[in-house]
């Protein structure tokens, strides 16, 4: 099984494609903290 996709895409994108699905990652758990810990003070 070959991926293409991964072949033609130049590997700094895949990288940097990485690194915002990681980035979105931690914005959301860093929201989602802030949530939780603004109910619990309220």
């Amino acid at each position: 099984m070959t991926n293409h996709g991964s072949m033609d895409m130049p590997a700094h994108r895949h990288t940097y494609a990485g690194f915002v699905k990681l980035l979105t990652i931690v914005s959301i758990s860093v929201a989602a903290i802030l949530v939780i810990m603004a109910i619990t003070l309220i």
